[in-house]
């Protein structure tokens, strides 16, 4: 008889665990969330997921910490995994008691941030999730992305501006973990003779293999054809420290230079060159600034340095750098700015959205090609920077804490 009310216990223990990770699971699925695996015990809940429906990811894990709050799990120690591409890159562990607090506002924001943890290791985490049945996988799914561009050129009295815009739809999916493949058609208008690129064509298209190692080290890995008419093999390795503290990391770079036109014909130079670099990035918490350091061989053959400084305000980035080499020297500001909705359709088999982030860059001299290089788009170190620990406490605080509007709030009113 005693045996018969244990094992009944247990099965609606088991029962009731089962029924609230479902429903938690259901309600994630249904707002648009990806890569879900869920994994329970008797006293922790585990929760891994993948965010492609909030354009920032601090607003992603707050949904994501509103809806265990509301749910009816029972275990109270909550460990939060969250990825991209199905990669793990950050994760948040706390309690459901905690939460509760915060959100009734019986605890304070700073109070629950330190009775939590942020963080970058993931090695221990990631292995319970191993043979976890994962719901809504974010693969073999189309996105395309549609934004605007803008090239410019100052100076000459006969036409002192000179603008061109350019409408970038792009395509964009995952097949594996990690795995991608990318391209970006360009449509000049509305210019003026800027340069003679004033035909639609394809601008960049290739595929990208994201791989996380343990002890926070990433590669990357992309093959096809890039920005600036360069085709060839990209890639990169970078370790972290002190979570997103230091890094250090080495590019390489070996590419031909080409020109895919309307018809899809590719031009030969035969202008073979490599990259190689070695890069150390700083970054300071507080201040969330980040100084960025590349040495090495660059495009042109020069050996020479790029000297970054950012700052970044939760998804803007405003940026100064300096380039110099044995051609000379460079500097010059950039900044990325969000553009269009903050919350896009849920992911389906094929979604047209708008793209995310509009970026400009300034050269105060354009006279020198100093340590020239060259980019294509996404990268998983600069995606990185929406999921440091920092980026996501910081973005979470704006929900909990009174705030006056920040630089970032005024830069993003003007688009």
């Amino acid at each position: 008889m005693k045996k018969s009310a244990v094992l009944s216990c247990l099965f609606l223990l088991s029962f009731a665990f089962s029924f609230a990770q479902d429903k938690l699971s259901e309600a994630l699925h249904q707002d648009g969330f990806e890569n879900i695996q869920v994994k329970t015990t008797s006293t922790d809940y585990f929760l891994a997921y993948e965010n492609n429906r909030y354009r920032f990811e601090a607003d992603a894990l707050h949904k994501v910490l509103k809806l265990i709050v509301s749910s009816s799990i029972v275990q109270d120690e909550i460990h939060i995994l969250i990825k991209n591409r199905n990669i793990p890159y950050s994760a948040v562990h706390t309690s459901k008691t905690s939460l509760e607090k915060l959100f009734k506002g019986d605890m304070t924001y700073n109070e629950w941030k330190t009775s939590s943890s942020f963080t970058m290791s993931l090695d221990e985490l990631r292995k319970e999730f191993k043979g976890v049945e994962t719901i809504n996988s974010s693969f073999y799914k189309v996105d395309i992305p549609v934004g605007i561009a803008l090239s410019y050129q100052l100076g000459n009295f006969d036409n002192p501006i000179r603008l061109k815009y350019r409408l970038q739809p792009e395509l964009y999916t995952t097949f594996a973990n990690g795995a991608y493949f990318n391209t970006l058609y360009n449509i000049p208008f509305l210019f003026n003779d800027l340069d003679n690129y004033n035909t639609a064509r394809s601008y960049s298209m290739h595929f990208t293999k994201d791989i996380r190692l343990p002890y926070e080290t990433f590669l990357n890995v992309n093959a096809g054809y890039f920005f600036y008419n360069r085709y060839g093999i990209w890639a990169q390795a970078a370790k972290f420290f002190m979570e997103e503290r230091f890094r250090i990391g080495i590019e390489y770079r070996y590419t031909q230079n080409g020109l895919i036109e309307p018809n899809f014909k590719t031009y030969n130079s035969g202008d073979f060159r490599s990259i190689v670099l070695g890069t150390f990035n700083y970054r300071n918490i507080k201040y969330e600034s980040d100084i960025s350091l590349k040495v090495g061989k660059f495009y042109r053959g020069d050996f020479g340095y790029n000297l970054d400084f950012t700052r970044q305000i939760d998804e803007v980035y405003i940026s100064l750098f300096l380039r110099k080499s044995d051609l000379g020297n460079l500097v010059g500001f950039r900044f990325r700015t969000p553009l269009g909705f903050k919350k896009h359709l849920s992911p389906n088999r094929f979604r047209v959205r708008t793209r995310e982030y509009f970026k400009l860059r300034y050269n105060y001299n354009t006279s020198t090609p100093a340590a020239l290089n060259y980019d294509f788009g996404e990268k998983i170190l600069s995606d990185l920077s929406e999921y440091y620990p920092s980026t996501l406490q910081y973005g979470l605080e704006e929900y909990f804490t009174p705030q006056d509007p920040t630089l970032g709030d005024m830069i993003r009113s003007l688009f």
